[in-house]
């Protein structure tokens, strides 16, 4: 950039938080001549995201998933990421996968994605549903929604059980 002599005129262009001024000169030309350089933002969240798997960041940018667009990158990361790891024919075989909140939970953790969807979405379930708008199935959403609520119940009623057998084994 000082080679150049474009230290002043890049002060007045403003970078997203995730670039900076000094390596990603493809955003300055971008800023330069905007009819003739194509600019997709969901390719740079990609390319962010597969930066973040190598272990070139550490984390996401803060507010990269703030906002309308934020939740649209966020969704498109998350269709990456079943399109990489999910196999899934059908709607509904994510919508299994996804119910099963604590494997999907561990895979999502292991993806780095975890603590992306998690400010936004209160499960993973929740996050594939909104993600998938007009392909999305809403029996399948309460099916799997109803279907979790059940296996903690139920398994709440279990513990209870054991307390009780407990209390009373003691009591004799």
């Amino acid at each position: 950039m000082q080679k150049l002599k474009l230290d002043q005129a890049c002060k007045y262009i403003q970078f997203p938080r995730d670039l900076s001024p000094n390596s990603d000169y493809w955003w300055i030309i971008y800023k330069a001549f905007p009819t003739q350089v194509s600019y997709e933002p969901y390719q740079r969240v990609l390319n962010m995201y597969k930066r973040l798997l190598k272990g070139e960041i550490k984390h996401f940018p803060r507010n990269v998933f703030d906002g309308t667009e934020g939740a649209e990158y966020l969704n498109s990361l998350l269709h990456y990421f079943i399109s990489e790891n999910i196999p899934a024919n059908t709607v509904e075989d994510l919508y299994d996968a996804f119910g099963h909140s604590a494997n999907i939970v561990k895979e999502l953790k292991k993806a780095k994605l975890f603590y992306a969807y998690k400010n936004k979405f209160y499960s993973p379930l929740d996050w594939l549903h909104s993600s998938l708008e007009d392909e999305s199935n809403s029996l399948y959403y309460h099916y799997q929604q109803y279907m979790d609520v059940f296996e903690k119940t139920s398994q709440n009623i279990k513990q209870k059980k054991r307390k009780k057998k407990l209390k009373l084994y003691n009591y004799f």
